[in-house]
């Protein structure tokens, strides 16, 4: 055994669904989807979704990030949290 990992090749259209973004790997979702998010807040702040098995990507748009201009954007995959409790920050 190597210890290498799976090596997964984009398709060609993933550079105009993500533009320049640096993104990083989050997860694999229960959909057999790899999860990518940036680390820092973005506006339009978006996470995409690729599903290897189709082929397709998903871009997601978040909104509502504005109020996070400064620091890490942390993303969790299965996570749902009350954002109201940001609404007055």
């Amino acid at each position: 055994m190597s210890g290498r990992g799976n090596v997964y090749v984009f398709p060609s259209s993933w550079g105009n669904v993500a533009g320049e973004a640096q993104l990083y790997y989050i997860g694999m979702s229960g959909n057999n989807e790899v999860l990518l998010s940036p680390r820092y807040p973005s506006s339009p702040f978006y996470v995409f979704y690729y599903n290897f098995e189709r082929g397709t990507i998903r871009r997601v748009e978040i909104q509502r990030m504005d109020a996070l201009k400064h620091g890490r954007i942390h993303t969790f995959l299965d996570h749902v949290e009350d954002v109201k409790l940001y609404a007055n920050v």
